[in-house]
């Protein structure tokens, strides 16, 4: 079984918004529902748990009910930190997951899925246990120390996380209970507390806009592209 753990349990503070940013509604949508749809029509993605912000576990039940109807597994309670939600989605996936099944970690502020991407990260994770999808770097990098730039940095040999994250559950299964509190604290990332604790991880680079929605001009060009694609790729 590929079961995805769908990360939508924080409040958005950075955003400015009256509410948290993944219930944000553009055309009428939950900013949430619009990856969940795209999942929903995944046909090697077999079911979905959700880690909800506490204050909208209820209206999450509902929404998500509608979209993937039988694929939806459950809806958990978020944590106190990224890290924490990670962990209590974990706990959940206890009750359903086997050691073999795959796990794919996605955040609800990256919104787009590279299908092609997420396949290959599937078949590597099911072979050596861990692959994260990645895009690479187009803009030159630099080294800098305070306000100096010290050297330039082969954007080869660099890359940009995004989501998701995937796992043969056996080897992200007891990550979080061997971390300490204050690595909970710090790492956010799945695949960062994997490279913590020496394990190895493979990646796969996406053909997709690595959007992660953040501040308010984030949302800003979410929408544009939603717009586009309306006018352009569905009319």
């Amino acid at each position: 079984m590929n079961c995805l753990l769908f990360m939508m349990g924080g409040s958005g503070t950075r955003f400015g918004a009256d509410i948290p940013k993944q219930y944000i509604e553009i055309h009428g949508m939950p900013l949430f529902a619009y990856t969940l749809q795209a999942y929903g029509q995944c046909e090697f993605v077999d079911k979905v748990i959700i880690v909800s912000n506490a204050d909208w576990i209820d209206y999450t039940q509902e929404k998500a009910e509608k979209i993937l109807a039988d694929k939806l597994l459950a809806v958990t309670i978020g944590g106190v930190t990224r890290s924490h939600s990670v962990k209590n989605g974990l706990l959940c996936c206890q009750k359903y997951l086997n050691s073999n099944d795959i796990l794919l970690i996605h955040d609800a502020t990256n919104p787009f899925i590279d299908e092609d991407a997420l396949k290959q990260a599937i078949i590597m994770a099911t072979e050596s246990g861990i692959a994260a999808v990645v895009t690479n770097q187009v803009h030159t990098l630099y080294r800098k120390s305070e306000s100096r730039l010290e050297e330039v940095v082969p954007r080869e040999t660099v890359c940009s996380g995004y989501s998701p994250e995937v796992f043969r559950f056996s080897e992200i299964n007891g990550f979080y209970e061997h971390a300490d509190d204050q690595k909970l604290e710090t790492i956010t990332s799945a695949v960062a507390l994997a490279l913590d604790q020496g394990k190895a991880v493979k990646c796969v680079s996406a053909n997709i806009c690595n959007l992660k929605i953040t501040y308010s001009h984030d949302m800003d060009v979410f929408k544009a592209i939603i717009d586009y694609r309306r006018d352009h790729l569905e009319g």
